[in-house]
């Protein structure tokens, strides 16, 4: 039964619609859209950032979203809201919201069930039975598992043909950093293993999920994955800012390697599509035509605080002129306060990509922020201060920051570090000058592996004073002899060069081998860093049960590419190796150095 709608009712309509139209509108002034084109582009400027995308949303409704400088530096293609950014850790909340959608469909399972009681294939740590049994969703999402971390690996290529359920079902092998839910100990891995549990109680991709449970319902049709996407033509290229004062162009086909580790850094987005990804979370699980998409108690508790940091992060008055703290972590959100305001933030950093996202949920506002350089810690530092900037327009604050302190913060407030690179470099070079090691370089040859991280082949060339090494994909390069007895200082070659170039003036990075009992050399740690876990890859030792190959892996055919990750390269490995070596005149086989066979 049609309704007659009178001419007052229509009029109160359209007038209604006017002054929301325009309420939408003044969320910023002229002056204000004015103002932060002048911050952004001048603090973009100081902070070296080639290229910058901005959304911004307060009350449902997208304030701000926009693009900034170049996406690609040759060509000199500007940045627009529609230009595709690496979302790295960010993608860290997409995988909490996709558990919040799953659980609340499980009636017998919650955040806090043991995941071991609904699926039980995956271990979380070799031979440690509590953890295995009473590790939760709240553990995997909060950092509370304590287990090792293999990000450098990831890196490097080391996981490039495996199989994603294989890798979740190996890191079981990189053992323990701290006791089980002793502290925060921020942790990729896990999260690869919370997408490798969707996928098995959905039966699908996580891909597939998330496109089902996020993109598709939140009208976010530009959103992909890195290593799906990379070669997408509205994706932006990513710069480097070398420590000897030049851009290094990133290759994007290396993102293949981020295959592993979706649930962790895998998502690509834009502007518009984060703008209506952030309404979703302040609205509770709703998309824009206000269809509950996600229960909401279950999304709420995804920015619950869940684990006390230890190194919290403070900016306190008197000292500054506001207020910033983190105190905690929730289930891929950390728990902020700013201005007196709480505020749920995640950032993300990967391979040139910079990023950063915050909501307020009590007001209603929320700020995403992605930049494509320059790597350096100057990425992060812009894209704080624009984020500080903009949030106190959303709020109506008056912004503590303007072009001056924004370009030398922590300054006038707080003197800035200091430091001398060169200096340091000066020093390294000195300290890791080339020496000759007692032991012949040949008794440092083999194939070194890890039930985790894969093999690692080591081979001397005729007449070379150094080592070669091969691990993974994109890990190439030499071992050059250091003062310290086993201690060899590392170099790349390809596309992971630019990584120790970026190191440059820090501890170098360096490969120690060990005697596991008496003199003979078994064991190798690839990479010997303060900065990261310390893995041990032993002579003759394999990837216990091989995972199952990829059916697009291509043969191996040169001893260039002998590390691969399938079961016939795992339990054949060795044997290829010293094949290749020996053909090559790379290598005497010696009867008196066991585990080479």
């Amino acid at each position: 039964m049609s309704r007659k709608i009178s001419v007052r009712q229509l009029c109160f309509t359209v007038l209604t619609l006017l002054s929301l139209r325009a309420w939408e509108c003044s969320a910023l002034t002229d002056e204000e859209l004015e103002a932060l084109d002048v911050f952004v582009n001048a603090t973009m400027t100081c902070k070296n950032v080639p290229g910058l995308t901005l959304s911004m949303v307060k009350d449902g409704q997208t304030v701000v979203a926009k693009g900034y400088g170049v996406s690609d530096m040759d060509k000199g293609t500007p940045v627009t809201e529609h230009t595709l950014f690496n979302m790295a850790s960010l993608s860290k909340s997409f995988t909490a919201s996709l558990m919040a959608k799953i659980l609340s469909k499980h009636q017998d399972i919650s955040w806090s069930t043991p995941y071991n009681e609904y699926i039980s294939d995956i271990a979380i740590n070799h031979g440690d039975d509590y953890r295995n049994t009473q590790t939760t969703m709240y553990d995997l999402l909060s950092h509370k598992v304590c287990t090792a971390e293999d990000t450098l690996y990831l890196f490097m290529g080391g996981f490039v043909n495996v199989d994603r359920s294989d890798y979740v079902k190996h890191r079981q092998y990189l053992g323990e950093i701290c006791p089980f839910r002793s502290k925060y100990s921020y942790l990729n891995t896990m999260y690869a293993v919370a997408g490798e549990i969707a996928e098995e109680l959905e039966g699908d991709t996580f891909e597939n999920l998330i496109r089902e449970h996020i993109y598709d319902p939140l009208g976010m049709t530009s959103s992909g994955f890195v290593h799906l996407d990379w070669d997408h033509e509205d994706f932006s290229e990513s710069y480097i800012w070398m420590p000897d004062q030049y851009w290094h162009h990133f290759n994007k086909s290396t993102y293949v390697i981020t295959n592993a580790m979706v649930a962790a850094g895998g998502i690509t987005s834009n502007a518009v599509d984060m703008a209506k990804y952030m309404n979703f979370i302040l609205s509770g699980g709703k998309n824009e035509s206000g269809a509950q998409l996600v229960d909401e108690n279950y999304l709420r508790e995804t920015l619950r605080p869940q684990t006390a940091k230890h190194n919290p992060y403070i900016q306190s008055r008197p000292t500054f002129p506001v207020d910033e703290s983190s105190h905690s972590y929730a289930l891929g959100w950390s728990n902020f306060m700013y201005r007196g305001y709480e505020k749920n933030f995640h950032r993300g950093s990967f391979q040139a990509f910079g990023s950063r996202l915050a909501v307020y949920p009590e007001v209603n506002v929320g700020v995403f922020i992605g930049a494509n350089g320059p790597y350096d810690g100057n990425d992060h530092a812009a894209m704080q201060r624009i984020e500080a900037f903009a949030t106190d327009l959303l709020l109506g604050e008056e912004p503590w920051l303007n072009t001056t302190t924004a370009c030398t913060f922590p300054e006038p407030w707080q003197p800035s570090p200091e430091g001398n690179r060169e200096n340091e470099k000066k020093v390294n070079k000195m300290k890791f000058h080339k020496v000759h090691t007692t032991h012949p370089l040949d008794d440092y040859v083999g194939v070194y592996g890890h039930k985790a991280l894969g093999n690692c082949s080591i081979w001397h060339e005729d007449g070379s004073e150094n080592l070669r090494y091969r691990y993974g994909e994109y890990g190439l390069g030499e071992f050059i002899p250091s003062p310290e007895e086993n201690m060899f200082v590392v170099t790349m070659e390809g596309q992971m060069a630019w990584y120790l170039e970026t190191y440059r003036g820090e501890i170098p990075l360096v490969a120690r081998f060990r005697s596991s009992e008496g003199d003979i050399i078994d064991e190798l740690v690839l990479l010997y860093t303060p900065a990261m876990p310390m893995h041990v890859f032993r002579r003759g030792e394999l990837m216990h049960d091989p995972p199952t190959p990829k059916p697009t892996v291509p043969p191996v055919e040169d001893c260039s590419s002998i590390v691969r990750q399938s079961p016939l390269m795992y339990a054949l490995s060795a044997i290829i190796a010293i094949s290749c070596l020996m053909r090559e005149n790379l290598l005497v086989p010696r009867n008196d150095r066991p585990g080479i066979n």
